[in-house]
């Protein structure tokens, strides 16, 4: 029985020994710190957005998806898996979010996307038009969150520094808080109700309205 990876740093170790080159070798051809690589392959840590960047550059057949994630196949990177790592790149390219806060939405994206696609197969809701008009809806949500983030994480960042009197903060203390604010914990929760086509959301009441012109 296959049983996989439980980090990302584990999944890259294993992409490293399909390659049949040391991990010296591959250091050398992504432009990744030896020291940084070696740590993350090891378990000791998950690798972060430019570290992915740096080995997509070096390898596009790896599905960052099955990297970050652990779902889908090692080297069958998707049309939609592209779209989706180019629009989250561009997005973090123009705001201040570092590089963990942008990891993290795109396994909640990624995640968020699937489980919608796993319900309206489970409601047998199979019209492009109905699904495409869901989905489009989900992304306006996600720029919606991503739009939050960055100002929570500008605002939490900026008070940790006024109250610490340092320029210095972590990734993982401004994120530590975030996950605690009330409107990214409401935020999350709707989404979380509209790819479960929950009670009283907006999917739930497009995929009713559906099925009533099938009976």
């Amino acid at each position: 029985m296959n049983i996989k990876p439980k980090r990302a740093g584990h999944r890259l170790n294993k992409f490293i020994e399909s390659l049949g080159i040391s991990k010296v070798e591959f250091s050398r051809k992504t432009g990744l710190d030896y020291a940084h690589m070696h740590k993350i392959t090891k378990g000791d840590g998950d690798p972060g957005f430019d570290t992915c960047t740096k080995i997509s550059k070096a390898y596009p057949e790896l599905s960052l998806t099955w990297l970050i994630t652990g779902i889908g196949d090692m080297k069958n990177i998707t049309r939609e898996e592209r779209n989706d790592i180019q629009r989250v790149r561009a997005w973090r390219d123009e705001n201040s979010t570092d590089a963990s806060a942008v990891l993290y939405l795109f396994k909640a994206e990624y995640s968020d996307h699937k489980f919608l696609s796993s319900e309206l197969r489970e409601k047998r809701v199979y019209d492009e038009q109905i699904i495409k008009r869901l989905k489009g809806i989900l992304l306006e949500l996600f720029i919606e969150r991503r739009e939050l983030w960055s100002h929570l994480y500008n605002k939490f960042k900026n008070d940790y520094s006024a109250e610490k009197d340092t320029e210095e903060l972590t990734e993982e203390e401004v994120l530590d808080q975030m996950h605690g604010s009330p409107e990214l914990k409401g935020l999350d929760e709707y989404i979380a109700s509209f790819c479960a086509l929950g009670n009283k959301s907006q999917s739930q009441e497009i995929v009713n309205e559906h099925l009533k012109t099938r009976k």
